[in-house]
């Protein structure tokens, strides 16, 4: 059994494009991102310098027996607070035994790259944890990777009083066709949008930025 090693954000990135290209391409087969369809996803394996689908059933084992679970992607278009048009691909586990698993996939003719009928991918979010065993993973944050910033509410929600700013859990589930998105406004906008700033100052600074030449070497480079 091969040893698994951790991905580098770079890797990370392109298996992530990788992803959601993946999701976009068959899409189209379906009626394209206004139609929101829900693809079967395969896993992806590193070929050079990418990243390409491994031909299966789109069952995938967990470490516990008996055990599957499906991925699943949809496209989404939302528009930014600038204005600006934005793709987004969103996906989620589906979790069940492998028998129910297998009939599921019988039963709709389920292959890698189809669109799984009458339903559609919604984010839920909560000020309680989904997972007690590692609340943490649900946890939105601002940003990605190590540059991330919690996402908080403070004040009242749902009839209970938030003093303290509470982190704001959120998860992507699968859904019957009409179900919406449940949204939690985060109230630390001033802190997001001062880390935010301080990241592109960052990015931006003498020593991040490269040199046109040093552009043009670049792209000469396997």
């Amino acid at each position: 059994m091969a040893t698994q090693t951790q991905m580098t954000q770079a890797q990370r990135d392109a298996v992530n494009h990788a992803i959601d290209m993946y999701v976009l391409q068959n899409a189209k087969r379906f009626g394209g991102v206004k139609a929101r369809p829900v693809i079967l996803l395969p896993r992806f394996e590193e070929d050079g310098d990418e990243f390409v689908p491994v031909e299966n059933t789109g069952m995938r084992a967990t470490k516990k027996d008996g055990l599957s679970y499906l991925r699943f992607g949809m496209p989404v278009v939302s528009i930014s607070s600038n204005g600006t048009p934005e793709v987004k691909v969103i996906k989620t586990n589906v979790f069940n035994d492998d028998a129910k698993l297998e009939l599921l996939v019988e039963a709709y003719d389920l292959t890698i790259g189809s669109c799984m009928p009458d339903s559609v991918l919604v984010i839920e979010e909560s000020l309680t944890p989904f997972s007690k065993s590692n609340p943490q993973q649900d946890m939105k944050y601002a940003g990605s990777g190590n540059d991330a910033l919690p996402c908080t509410f403070t004040g009242e929600h749902k009839g209970i009083t938030y003093d303290n700013p509470a982190p704001i859990y959120r998860r992507v589930k699968l859904a019957n066709i009409g179900a919406t998105n449940t949204l939690i406004q985060h109230t630390n906008v001033a802190d997001i949008q001062a880390f935010a700033s301080a990241q592109w100052a960052n990015m931006n600074t003498k020593s991040n930025v490269k040199t046109t030449a040093e552009v043009k070497a670049g792209r000469g480079k396997k």
